[in-house]
């Protein structure tokens, strides 16, 4: 499809198969997670009481959609996380961790048209 040639990037959802599948048959390509997948399951992730905050949601939607730069993205996602009690959230710790490969601050500079 590729005409012999490895994607430079792809985006998958968070499928761990499909992590590891890229990473051994396209070792130099750069793999991100689909943004949409992940904030598709935010009301369910963050509980009844979040889900129709409209500061909440949008706060959340500006630091993922809007922060600039990583260190932008990490100062609000902080801020967001302590004004909302979420420092315990499993889900939202474990999307912290691997901001890298969802969050678009981390790389704006990449041209994915």
């Amino acid at each position: 499809a590729m005409g012999g040639h490895m994607p430079v990037y792809l985006i998958t959802d968070q499928d761990p198969a499909m992590k590891v599948a890229i990473n051994a048959k396209f070792p130099l390509t750069t793999h991100r997670f689909c943004i949409w997948h992940i904030m598709r399951k935010l009301s369910e992730k963050v509980g009844s009481c979040l889900n129709g905050d409209d500061a909440f949601l949008s706060g959340f939607k500006s630091c993922v959609y809007n922060s600039e730069t990583p260190f932008e993205f990490e100062q609000e996602w902080q801020s967001i996380v302590t004004e909302f009690g979420l420092q315990n959230n499993a889900w939202l710790s474990q999307l912290y961790d691997i901001r890298e490969m969802w969050i678009p601050a981390y790389f704006r500079d990449v041209f994915l048209g």
